[in-house]
């Protein structure tokens, strides 16, 4: 054509252009036979990276292998990725050269509620999901450490040691060694980005689907990708790259994604969708903290305790909360519990207890207890500082005894926090300190991450930033939202799937979105949802259904089998966090408790000790003055020849029984 005719007129014209294409186009090719003649070495390794609370099967095996990719693509600096793959094995196996049958299902676990955290964390979800599969030869399970994290190549400060235990902040980095460490970071820092990271999903699968990978698995097989919290947003970043960026020509077998607890991409009205950021996250806690007291409001047994004694009427949760912090910071209803802790100090502790799905359930127990803790006499104040210090020395001084560093990157945190979960347009400090104190539960940790944010250097914003994912022809999709989500409510998960199956009821595609909500189930429904009359995981059932077969999805263990949280709390944690079994009426008693003595009390027990002091000096004072005296008339009798005459018979008597004695 016409068309063709010029475009090679322009290239015979521009011979550099040729050179260039010709170029990237041989180390393509170069890449990828290196790749496949040299595949990574495998090792055998353990299942877990810490020791497991549960048995594995037997026959289930890890092999753990590095793999490089290149910093971003046109690059030949490359990196390596930590990679761990689980799957089964007959007796008669041999553990150097896993060899499993070229067809099944492949499932890529990607962990990191925040960005930087080691797929060590996602790790038991894994072995409970391979363990649903026991009798299958056809299913394996992937995970590798996102870049800068774990055992991948890490964001850290490996030459200013700033995490190591002899450092001025420990394995923590402070605000002075950070300077350093990013000077020592800044030559790669631009390429630890989130849409290299989501690329690197496709770099990896495309490398381990070579012909020397696993008798061609990969290739023939079907892929599954899963993300929860921020790496939920790294999957979510790989759909929009998947055919805009040409990825399914490489990995054309990608069948569906797993979206648990995700946070959305993009602010989009049509569907209530907002993209997560961080100054939500104290709003969320807050919203998330009244369901939790209104679940207690409509439990018979939790309610009893919070009676309005005039009306004996349920007090509302809401009216209970308010007044208590009146109370405890505007009345000083109890001085000997507010003096260790502000009411800032109040919301951080109610979010930390929040945040577990054991903790969160003494929250309302706790409250009993300080509004009780002016009344003499019944323990409450030395239980309810027993929950005060367990925070203090978990969250705010951290774990005294760890001396090692994290496979977590503090640094990659930073990194994904300040460039991905950042306000558009920022807040001012002071719009952000009166969200946190408009609440009653909030997370303090996001304001100071907030209010940091302006000394980090940012990179180039991805032009896939704040857009709505687009989903790609034939992928299945499967959320899932714990309802008591403090971190990723409900809606987020509402708001992305109303978005998704928009665009499948606008367009022919075969694909299928589902949404499966879970009650009473905080953040990361895979670890969290737990069946309790059998103590099954019920995510991990889900998701094992929609892998298998997504027509045959089945809610059923995500609604029938929850019941409401038990506020009586849990017997081991019970003694950890109050020192007693019972946390509404037992009574921590300990050696170093904090003192805990009525004022009138105190100044009573003072006077007394004063005046019997006092009395016991008196006495001493006054025998002493008599005994000088009776030796002033002893020595002026003798000097006068005179003699007492009892003196004398006493003087007598004892010099007699002196000589009796010799």
């Amino acid at each position: 054509s016409a068309h063709t005719i010029e475009s090679a007129k322009n290239l015979t014209m521009s011979p550099r252009i040729f050179l260039f294409l010709f170029s990237l186009l041989l180390s393509s090719i170069i890449s990828f036979s290196n790749a496949t003649a040299n595949p990574p070495q495998w090792y055998a390794c353990p299942l877990s990276t810490y020791p497991l609370s549960f048995n594995a099967p037997q026959n289930l095996r890890a092999y753990c292998a590095k793999i490089s990719v290149p910093y971003a693509e046109n690059q030949d600096s490359s990196l390596y990725l930590f990679v761990k793959r689980l799957v089964f094995e007959n007796s008669d196996s041999s553990i150097s050269t896993p060899q499993p049958p070229a067809t099944g299902k492949s499932v890529f676990f990607l962990a990191g509620r925040i960005p930087g955290l080691a797929s060590n964390q996602v790790e038991p979800s894994m072995i409970r999901y391979m363990a649903k599969h026991a009798h299958s030869a056809n299913t394996d399970a992937f995970t590798f450490d996102l870049r800068g994290s774990g055992r991948s190549e890490r964001a850290g400060c490996l030459l200013s040691q700033a995490e190591m235990p002899g450092s001025d902040g420990g394995v923590q980095i402070t605000d002075q060694e950070r300077v350093h460490c990013l000077a020592e970071w800044e030559p790669t820092r631009r390429f630890f980005t989130l849409d290299e990271s989501a690329r690197d999903i496709f770099r990896l699968i495309a490398q381990l689907r070579s012909p020397a990978q696993f008798e061609n698995r990969l290739a023939t097989g079907l892929i599954y990708l899963y993300g929860y919290g921020f790496s939920s947003l790294v999957v979510q970043r790989a759909l929009q790259m998947y055919d805009t960026e040409g990825w399914r020509d490489k990995v054309d077998n990608l069948s569906g994604i797993i979206l648990d607890s995700p946070f959305p991409t993009a602010d989009d009205s049509r569907f209530q969708m907002e993209r997560f950021t961080l100054a939500e996250v104290d709003l969320h806690f807050n919203e998330m903290g009244f369901q939790l007291l209104d679940l207690c409001h409509r439990d018979d047994e939790c309610s009893n305790h919070f009676m309005d004694e005039k009306s004996d009427i349920k007090i509302d949760p809401e009216v209970l909360i308010n007044t208590l912090f009146e109370d405890l910071y505007s009345k000083n209803w109890c001085p000997a519990v507010t003096t260790h802790f502000c009411d800032s100090c109040f919301r951080e502790i109610l979010g930390w207890m929040l945040r577990d799905r054991v903790r969160r359930q003494m929250i309302p127990a706790f409250l009993h207890r300080l509004r009780r803790c002016n009344e003499a006499a019944n323990g409450d104040v030395t239980t309810a500082l027993r929950v005060i210090e367990q925070w203090r020395n978990i969250v705010r001084q951290g774990d005294p005894t760890s001396v090692v560093p994290s496979l977590d990157s503090t640094m990659m945190m930073w990194q994904g926090m300040y460039n991905e979960m950042m306000h558009v347009p920022p807040l001012n400090g002071s719009e952000i300190e009166k969200r946190f104190l408009s609440t009653r539960f909030a997370d303090k940790g996001g304001v100071d991450t907030i209010l940091d944010a302006a000394t980090w250097p940012l990179y180039e914003q991805s032009p896939y930033f704040n857009q709505t994912v687009t989903l790609p022809e034939g992928i299945h999709v499967l959320v899932m939202s714990g309802e008591l989500d403090v971190i990723s409510p409900p809606p987020y998960g509402k708001s992305i799937y109303d978005s998704l199956t928009a665009q499948l009821n606008s367009q022919d595609n075969d694909a299928q979105v589902y949404f499966v909500t879970f009650p009473t189930v905080a953040n990361f429904v895979l670890e969290n949802a737990i069946k309790r009359n059998d103590g099954d995981f019920c995510g991990v059932i889900i998701m094992s259904q929609f892998i298998g077969d997504p027509n045959d999805l089945d809610r059923g263990c995500a609604h029938d089998f929850f019941t409401p949280p038990d506020f009586n709390g849990d017997l081991s944690m019970n003694q950890l966090m109050f020192g007693a079994d019972n946390i509404w009426e037992g009574i921590y008693e300990a050696a170093d408790a904090w003192p805990h003595i009525n004022l009138w009390t105190f100044v009573g027990v003072e006077l007394a000790t004063v005046v019997f002091f006092t009395m016991i000096l008196g006495a001493i004072l006054y025998w002493v003055i008599l005994l000088k005296l009776k030796v002033r008339k002893q020595n002026k009798l003798l000097a006068n020849g005179e003699f007492d005459e009892i003196d004398f018979m006493f003087s007598k008597s004892r010099s007699q029984l002196v000589e009796d004695v010799l």
